[in-house]
């Protein structure tokens, strides 16, 4: 996986010099909580900075992908709130400035440093999401990886893996703090990967945060939903309603690239409604009906090819399939049923809402025939499919404009509905894209062909 060309912030002197004095200013009045904490009540101070960055141009644009729309202030904050738990001395009711910690008695020198940390961006990170052991199946025995796209992989983890990617710092008390481990539970303390089982990789450059999602981090993890999401689309995996045991605690690593090795830097818990949903993904059933290996393999890789033309389309299409997938996702995770019917929906309105629809009605009418002949097998499926369409939005303009408290029962299996045509949608455009791109393979075999007659 690479991640392709990357442009440096590169500040102008001038700017930078501007930035250093009103971060001086700034660092002054901030607080810490128990030598650990940044105080938020102060974090607000940092606002300022953002007034003297570029606000047009390729450097606004850069810092907008690296970090966020407000990059220095949520740069610092998130910079300062890592150094300060990795590195802090807990101290109950220790509060005070940021200025008195030991380790930022100098604010010029931090100034100064912290700005230049900054015009270096972006940084390079490997966030690695561990699966549950049953998903091992995903990928075919004789396979150790799988380049979904030049960002994105399947992975096993074996021991050249576990080398690459170590999860200790080399430092006992802050590998502690950074994978969250209670001295006093009794086993293994030290943090060790799940030998042979699959993780899903995602590249990506700019700035990772510690408690608050950066833009790095927002990519990450739509990629990883987008994932789930595509999966359940083509009937790699399944959404199923019980509660795996064994599942443990959702999260994925942050490993940094360095000139020599990459370092741990976070581990952070995916979002609440991400890890409500994630033991309910299991492999499709189907899989354990091959009647031998071979089929198996040519079914995974199948599968597998599918989603890799969605993940390396960086066209339209196949943006609005990764971003249906994450809504679909979203949709089967929660517990709250009428937010899944709107996601649902708009999921659908992802893949079939561009154009000029006129009010409501229009738009209703544009996503059901644009559905319903994209997935229909014959004429009467697709006057099924339109009549269904019809009822679910009207469900969907219940929710929206007038409010409900919950669904009934017929509405509930119409959510049910809603989300297999969701899956089916999201499987014929992957069928579309997955045509173009044989087609290209075609054109360029044919063309080398004629130029070596």
């Amino acid at each position: 996986m690479t991640t392709g060309t990357v442009m440096a912030v590169d500040l102008h002197e001038a700017c930078k010099k501007r930035l250093k004095q009103t971060l001086l200013e700034a660092l002054g009045k901030m607080g810490v909580l128990n030598g650990t904490f940044l105080n938020y009540m102060t974090v607000h101070e940092l606002a300022v900075c953002d007034t003297v960055l570029p606000h047009k141009g390729q450097v606004a644009d850069r810092l907008k992908s690296y970090v966020n729309e407000t990059p220095f202030s949520s740069f610092v904050e998130e910079l300062l709130s890592h150094d300060l738990y990795l590195n802090g001395t807990y101290e109950q009711d220790r509060d005070g400035l940021l200025r008195d910690e030991p380790r930022y008695v100098g604010l010029p020198e931090a100034s100064d440093a912290i700005v230049e940390v900054f015009s270096d961006l972006p940084r390079q990170y490997t966030y690695s999401m561990p699966l549950a052991e049953d998903m091992g199946i995903l990928l075919p025995d004789d396979l150790n990886e799988y380049i979904l796209s030049d960002k994105v992989r399947l992975v096993r983890v074996l021991d050249n893996f576990t080398e690459a990617y170590p999860l200790s710092t080399g430092d006992q008390g802050k590998d502690k703090k950074l994978h969250k481990i209670n001295s006093l539970l009794i086993g293994p303390s030290d943090p060790r990967w799940n030998k042979g089982t699959l993780c899903l990789q995602h590249k990506d450059e700019g700035f990772a945060g510690h408690y608050n999602k950066l833009a790095p981090d927002q990519r990450a993890e739509a990629n990883f939903k987008a994932f789930m999401g595509i999966g359940i689309a083509i009937r790699l995996l399944d959404y199923r309603y019980y509660f795996r045991t064994n599942f443990n605690k959702a999260f994925f690593y942050i490993h940094a690239e360095g000139k020599e090795k990459r370092s741990i830097r976070h581990k952070r818990d995916v979002e609440p409604s991400f890890e409500d949903g994630l033991p309910h993904v299991v492999p499709h059933p189907s899989m354990k009906d091959f009647p031998d290996k071979d089929s198996l393999r040519l079914w995974q890789l199948s599968c597998l090819r599918k989603v890799h033309d969605c993940f390396s389309d960086d066209g339209d299409a196949g943006q609005r399939i990764r971003l249906a997938g994450q809504w679909l996702f979203d949709s089967y995770t929660g517990k709250n049923e009428l937010l899944g019917f709107v996601q649902a929906m708009v999921c659908l309105e992802i893949l079939f809402g561009e154009g000029e629809p006129t009010g409501e009605i229009g738009l209703s009418a544009l996503l059901r025939n644009r559905c319903a002949y994209l997935i229909g097998r014959s004429q009467k499926h697709r006057s099924e499919i339109l009549r269904e369409f019809q009822e679910l939005y009207v469900v969907r303009s219940k929710i929206v404009h007038t409010g409900k408290s919950g669904l009934n029962r017929n509405e509930r299996i119409m959510l049910y509905r809603l989300r297999q045509i969701c899956a089916d949608a999201i499987a014929a455009e992957i069928r579309l894209i997955s045509g173009d791109q044989l087609g290209a393979l075609a054109r360029m075999f044919q063309k080398s062909t004629q130029d070596q007659t």
